[in-house]
């Protein structure tokens, strides 16, 4: 007699996103704890550690830590390996990198220092899914007056 089937499909995992969608998920991980501008690189053909750069900025140490939480929150929620990380302790560039893509969070004043935009001015700019914006966000002028629009 044969066995009989459920006739449920079996539970497919979700895959954990990868190159070009894991990169766009990290600009939105980054976007919910309001990282500023962000940009990712694709560094495929052009690089052999790495496939994207995603890079974003915050505006304090705090704010730093607070993206590459969410960011690693995300990356673990997806199932997505993460190879290591560097810089927390300082939280003025933090480094994570998960293989295909890796995310750099800079305090903002550090990202001019280090300018990887330039360094990469060759390679192309993915665009930027259209993010919503948090009504009760403060826009980056209102910080050039001494944070006293908090």
């Amino acid at each position: 007699m044969a066995e009989r089937k459920s006739g449920r499909a079996a539970e497919a995992r979700p895959k954990a996103p990868e190159g070009e969608a894991l990169a766009l998920k990290c600009v939105e991980w980054a976007h919910d704890r309001k990282a500023l501008d962000p940009v990712v690189i694709d560094l495929r053909g052009r690089s052999p550690f790495t496939d994207f750069f995603v890079v974003v900025s915050g505006r304090s140490d705090r704010q730093v830590k607070a993206i590459v939480e969410s960011v690693v929150q995300g990356m673990k929620g997806a199932k997505v390996p993460i190879i290591g990380s560097e810089g927390e302790s300082r939280a003025q560039w933090v480094l994570v990198d998960a293989g295909d893509v890796v995310v750099h969070v800079f305090y903002a004043p550090q990202r001019s220092v280090y300018d990887l935009e330039s360094l990469w001015s060759d390679a192309p700019r993915l665009a930027l899914p259209d993010l919503p914006e948090d009504p009760g966000s403060v826009g980056p002028d209102a910080f050039d007056q001494g944070d006293q629009a908090l």
